[in-house]
């Protein structure tokens, strides 16, 4: 029992006392007795029994000041670890941020870094690509440093790099690996390419630090007392000279010296010089001791390095042509004037022209290397026939030759070499900067560049690139054919409709139109074409036969084919189809500018400038329009029976099926090339720089840093074209990049060949076989998102 408003120990006191039942109240009057005093006290009494809160209360009571005090205590201690553990946290929180800043911080400064290393690999590799590849792998992985990493990789890289302290005035190859070197300080060296080491051979050196390479050493022309010396590396032999050295030959046994003043000495291996004739303006040795002679008065002479008789044997100008005579076992290289050339190759003599300037070098092999002032490269092989090598807008400054393959060097540090052979090729960033010296080793696998204070050692493996034919046709298009795709046909700027044969790497001029050419297709053997002039011209190839398929008054704007049928679009609108074995019949025309068409196996589907889309059928005629894009359409791609694929200046990639629209996707700028992948899965060039690869909801986009102008595709691989000459591929399936840049002007198109090999064709008229699995890949990280639309 509780009484209301009695303090809880007399209410129970009291409780107990007044109990109904004897048994429960104080059995002592004692013990009621010492309950109040208790009470009374503040004391625990016995009749309660007490709850923790009810204990705390009784000593707060009995003890107030100390309770106070605690309370004070306990609630400054609390105040205390209130702002301690505040203190803490706001600690703990300001390491964080400066933590978060810090790494921010060094992030930032690792991203500055990254874009310094890749600005600095861009720069050096335009350059130098071997030194670039050394800058670019410090660099992490992203796909601008992939790019770059793979442009490097993609380029042709020296095995050995060999730096002077003076410049080099002079290199020679030996059999063994060795590399004689002269420099402008007077000194030659003795390099081992393989374990780069290096000897001095001489210090004394005359200025015109001439070498010539004799079994297994060097003759060198050395300047003692103020008189020039002929000396051995491996021989003691000093041969007092009586002039300066304009040139050594050294052939066999036989060494010649071709002195300033115009006389030829023969030199004997005991130390003897005597001269041979006089007014020597030019001079070369063959292996079998045979010397040709090119004088003053222009008379060619032939005699033998062991005579001094010498009999006419045509006429020669040294003095118009800037560079000597040169010849090997086979081959003979005079220069005529006007910069003429006449080449000597076994029985076969003939008299060669350069087509845009004079020829400035040559050199001799199996095959005879010619360039000429303007930059183009040429070379005659045994029938005598003068052929189109590389073209390159930088200043010659030499030719070598060994066996079969020649290479080409310019001003710029650039080195082309061709294997004549095969058609194996190689464009070089040699050096930084101009080349002083290039020559070919062991049977033309490799390949001696020097610069003014760099030597190089370049190993020639089998090349990616196969550089097939050389003509002067600027092509819109490559077309393969099904049946024979050794035979690659491009349309022409001039008009002309030019067959690639890559068997024989010959080309040849197999129709032609008034004006230009612009589309080609195959059907069956025969190439058909059409012309700003109006018409359509077939070529069958078994027969070569040629014939105006079709003649009409404006522009035929597109053509292409099946299996069975030749389907074109004219200016006017028309659309024509034709069998090649009956005049072509119109199946409809159209109000809107026609641009590019499709064949399918039902229908024919026509894009026009305006973005409208025209699906003709095949059977009945029957026509109907959608309005697809709302800008001109840029590319049309058939797709199986009855797919088609648009692109759309507007920026947008759409599908068909049957003529109903099944997807659409948008990109940030105009859409120009368009190449099916898969279902649902093509690649496209967005913004003219941009590569965008797509499956289904799955974007990815790389920028290329170059204008795209062309697609195609090999399985897995993705091969695209850029305007700075470049081929780029990429392995979508394993997430790789390759690069090789054919420094050959611009490409102008590409297409498949086979399941291997892709067709190139360059600005300058060069076409080219590619096999992207041969490429050097580097991981390629892919930056995707989804955003279909």
């Amino acid at each position: 029992m509780t009484l209301r408003g009695v303090d809880a120990d007399l209410s129970a006191i009291v409780a107990r006392a007044t109990q109904v039942d004897t048994s429960r109240r104080h059995r002592t009057a004692r013990l009621l007795a010492q309950d109040v005093r208790a009470y009374s006290h503040g004391l625990r009494v016995s009749s309660r029994t007490y709850s923790l809160p009810a204990l705390m209360s009784l000593w707060i009571r009995r003890n107030r000041r100390l309770a106070t005090v605690s309370m004070s205590m306990l609630l400054l201690l609390a105040a205390f670890a209130a702002y301690a553990t505040r203190s803490v946290v706001a600690a703990k929180n300001r390491a964080e941020a400066s933590r978060r800043m810090e790494a921010r911080a060094h992030a930032r400064a690792a991203d500055e870094r990254d874009r310094a290393l890749l600005a600095q690999a861009k720069l050096v590799l335009d350059r130098d690509p071997t030194s670039a590849l050394e800058v670019i792998l410090r660099a992490p992985d992203s796909a601008d440093a992939a790019l770059v990493r793979a442009r490097a990789l993609g380029e042709h890289r020296a095995d050995r790099t060999l730096s002077f302290v003076s410049p080099v005035a002079g290199a020679s190859f030996a059999p063994d690996g060795r590399i004689a070197v002269a420099s402008l300080d007077r000194r030659l060296y003795i390099v081992d390419s393989a374990r780069q080491e290096r000897t001095s051979a001489a210090t004394d050196l005359a200025e015109s630090a001439r070498l010539a390479r004799d079994g297994d050493g060097w003759w060198y022309v050395a300047s003692a007392r103020g008189n020039a010396h002929l000396r051995h590396t491996s021989m003691q032999i000093s041969v007092p000279l009586p002039g300066e050295v304009n040139r050594l030959l050294v052939a066999g046994p036989f060494v010649l010296v071709l002195l300033e003043d115009h006389t030829l000495l023969e030199v004997t291996r005991d130390g003897v010089a005597k001269a041979m004739y006089e007014d020597v303006t030019s001079a070369t040795l063959r292996p079998n001791g045979t010397v040709v002679l090119c004088t003053g008065s222009n008379n060619l002479l032939r005699g033998h390095a062991s005579s001094s008789v010498f009999a006419t044997d045509g006429s020669c100008d040294a003095q118009v042509a800037p560079f000597a005579l040169d010849s090997s076992a086979t081959a003979l290289v005079v220069p005529l004037e006007r910069g003429d050339v006449l080449v000597q190759i076994g029985d076969t003599t003939r008299r060669h022209s350069s087509r845009a300037g004079t020829f400035v070098a040559a050199a001799a092999a199996d095959v005879v290397g010619l360039i000429d002032s303007a930059g183009e490269g040429y070379f005659v092989d045994a029938t005598g026939r003068l052929t189109r090598g590389f073209s390159h807008q930088s200043r010659a400054t030499g030719v070598a030759a060994n066996g079969k393959v020649l290479a080409w060097s310019y001003s710029d540090g650039m080195v082309f070499v061709y294997d004549t052979a095969d058609g194996d090729s190689w464009a070089i960033k040699a050096h930084a900067g101009r080349l002083g010296h290039i020559s070919l080793a062991s049977e033309g696998t490799r390949l001696l560049t020097a610069s003014s204070d760099t030597v190089r050692v370049w190993s020639l493996d089998r090349g990616e690139l196969q550089a097939v034919t050389s003509n002067h046709c600027q092509a819109f298009n490559v077309a393969v054919p099904t049946r024979k795709p050794t035979q690659v046909a491009t349309d022409c700027a001039s008009g002309g409709v030019v067959l690639h044969d890559l068997t024989t790497a010959t080309s040849r001029t197999v129709h032609a139109h008034r004006q230009l050419s612009f589309g080609l297709t195959w059907l069956s053997r025969t190439v058909c074409s059409g012309g700003w002039d109006g018409a359509v011209v077939c070529t069958d190839m078994e027969t070569e036969r040629s014939w105006t398929a079709a003649q009409h008054d404006t522009p035929v704007r597109w053509i292409t084919s099946d299996q069975t049928t030749l389907a074109y679009i004219t200016a006017d609108g028309g659309v024509w189809v034709n069998n090649l074995e009956t005049p072509s019949r119109k199946v409809a025309t159209i109000d809107e500018e026609p641009y590019r068409i499709a064949i399918m196996a039902d229908q024919l589907a026509i894009a026009t400038c305006s973005g409208q889309l025209t699906w003709i059928d095949r059977a009945s005629g029957r026509v109907l329009r959608s309005d697809a894009h709302q800008g001109p359409i840029t590319d049309i791609v058939a797709v199986g029976s009855d797919g088609v694929y648009s692109a759309s200046h507007d920026g947008s990639v759409a599908r068909w099926d049957a003529g109903t629209l099944r997807d659409r996707w948008r990109f940030d700028g105009p859409v120009r090339y368009l190449r099916p992948l898969g279902p649902d899965s093509f690649a496209a060039s967005v913004s003219q720089r941009t590569l965008a690869l797509v499956q289904g909801a799955r974007r990815m986009t790389v920028d290329i840093e170059s204008t795209i102008t062309g697609l195609t595709n090999i399985g897995d691989f993705l091969v695209l074209s850029n305007v700075d000459g470049e081929i780029i591929s990429i392995d979508r399936a394993n997430g790789r990049v390759a690069s090789v840049d054919l420094h050959d002007g611009a490409i102008r198109a590409i297409a498949s060949i086979d399941a291997e090999t892709v067709a190139v064709s360059t600005a300058t008229g060069s076409m080219y076989r590619l096999r992207p699995s041969s490429l050097t890949y580097t991981s390629f990280p892919l930056s995707t998102k989804g955003n279909t639309q």
